[in-house]
């Protein structure tokens, strides 16, 4: 009740991400029952390092391992026990935002690479009786900052960018969105999003 739905109702703070819009969207088109497995820490790497999601990153903070073993696996269990007759899970694709952090060099050196292994690695983890290829994937692109970044800075963020729109054009099943083309920021400028951002994004992502 506090963040509704209606157009000129929004605060500037909302407590919804664009997950929620965009099963309400998949919803209403396809009539089924929608299932999100979502996970989000900040200032984690695709690159490696201490936290992140690196296939190989490994030890306490393995959060690729995480999202599957804990997340994941469960919710599928949690799910299937929930089956109506006639019914049977599907699995619709993932949607991954992450880039911003890659930015610390020497993190950005080994972006591209690095988000190809986690795509690579989910899609086989998350397919299921399907091939890994097979399962749809979408890459938010990171958002361009609010913030005034040194010359060097925006050179490395650009590049991050780019690299997130080479995996979509090169990687079979694999497609990428903008957010800066629909996205509201909230009032204070930081790089998070407005409830009708959200929305317009989580809009964006089922288009």
């Amino acid at each position: 009740d506090f963040y509704p739905w209606a157009e000129g109702n929004q605060v500037p703070y909302p407590r919804f991400g664009p997950a929620v819009p965009f099963a309400r969207a998949i919803r209403d088109a396809t009539g089924a029952d929608i299932v999100l497995v979502k996970l989000a820490i900040g200032g984690t790497s695709v690159s490696g390092g201490e936290a992140g999601w690196n296939p190989a990153q490994g030890g306490e903070f393995d959060y690729l391992r995480l999202l599957e073993e804990t997340y994941f696996d469960h919710t599928v269990e949690l799910a299937t026990e929930m089956l109506e007759p006639g019914q049977r899970l599907l699995l619709g694709g993932v949607i991954s935002s992450i880039g911003l952090s890659d930015m610390r060099p020497p993190s950005h050196l080994t972006f591209e690479d690095g988000y190809r292994d986690v795509i690579d690695h989910l899609r086989d983890h998350v397919s299921g009786p399907a091939e890994g290829e097979d399962v749809p994937y979408l890459i938010v692109q990171t958002p361009t900052p609010n913030v005034f970044l040194r010359p060097e800075e925006w050179e490395i963020f650009y590049g991050i960018r780019a690299s997130q729109v080479l995996l979509a054009e090169t990687l079979p099943l694999v497609d990428e969105i903008d957010p800066d083309e629909v996205a509201v920021r909230q009032s204070d400028g930081a790089i998070h999003f407005a409830a009708n951002g959200n929305i317009a994004i989580g809009d964006q992502m089922a288009d």
